[in-house]
């Protein structure tokens, strides 16, 4: 969840052919033809489970608190977090409440109080496919955010200096613009590609974010990343073989979902009388890649 470039490209491909289909077709392309497959987003190989291995399914609970088995609770404000931001997390702000999982952001005396929930340890994994079912808020300066971080710390390059966190990577699914309009992003950083530099960004409308729900997906293989909005790709990354600079996707990785306030996506502007603010998050399921 790093600063970004609003303007970020946006990547077209063909949909994944079922995998009979794709198997089939394996038999009689030639290798050429499979290379172009791959560049379009189609993999010659591998699937994913049609049953989660990992599912959080918040749409018949009533109220309740987050349960700490599945959920690390951050707190504080850790020097804004690299971004500026203005929030407070704390433990009072996540709950169960309405068949959701909700994070709320808001305004507290002088500052603003938030959350920011984390499966490290917990619920770790390498590659694979995630669907989010969520509400996220707008208004400008709230930042919302479906993201990943890696669980360890595989690849190491202290030459790039205050950028070295990146040798690892990052992924953000959908992140809000902060802007107070209903556009998203979805960026795959590293250290060959971030934020005004070879920047792999996509981005996309929803319709209704804070009042409807959306499911956000990222399916993720030894090949291409891809990140979706109700089934519609708005970014799609392939492993080019440049290395762990480009592609340190070969790692565990865990799900961070929250609400910042302020911060450089929003050019630092908060606008009060949007708060509060809710992401609501009515289930979470992780599909294994089958390989």
């Amino acid at each position: 969840m790093g600063e970004k470039n609003r303007n970020g490209h946006r990547v077209i491909r063909t949909k994944h052919l079922a995998m009979a289909t794709i198997i089939i077709a394996a038999n009689w392309l030639n290798p050429l033809q499979l290379l172009s497959a791959e560049i379009l987003g189609v993999s010659a190989a591998g699937s994913f489970a049609s049953s989660p291995s990992w599912s959080k399914d918040y749409s018949a609970m009533g109220i309740g608190v987050i349960n700490p088995d599945n959920w690390n609770i951050e707190k504080g404000n850790n020097n804004g977090w690299g971004n500026d931001e203005k929030e407070t997390y704390s433990a009072s702000n996540a709950r169960v409440a309405d068949g959701a999982l909700v994070i709320t952001a808001q305004k507290s005396g002088s500052g603003y109080t938030s959350a920011r929930i984390t499966t490290k340890g917990k619920f770790d994994f390498m590659y694979g496919k995630i669907d989010i079912v969520a509400e996220l808020p707008t208004g400008r300066g709230v930042w919302p955010a479906l993201w990943f971080l890696p669980a360890g710390s595989k690849y190491s390059d202290n030459s790039a200096g205050s950028n070295s966190w990146l040798s690892n990577g990052e992924i953000d699914l959908a992140e809000g613009s902060s802007q107070g309009d209903n556009s998203i992003s979805g960026s795959v950083h590293s250290l060959n590609h971030y934020s005004g530099h070879s920047e792999r960004t996509g981005t996309a409308t929803v319709s209704s974010p804070s009042t409807k729900f959306h499911t956000y997906t990222m399916e993720w293989t030894p090949n291409s990343i891809d990140l979706s909005l109700d089934g519609k790709s708005y970014e799609h990354v392939t492993n080019n073989g440049g290395g762990f600079k480009d592609w340190p996707y070969d790692q565990k990785f865990y799900l961070i979902m929250n609400i910042a306030i302020g911060g450089t996506m929003s050019n630092k502007q908060i606008d009060d009388s949007t708060l509060p603010a809710q992401m609501k998050v009515r289930s979470i399921n992780y599909y294994p890649y089958n390989g």
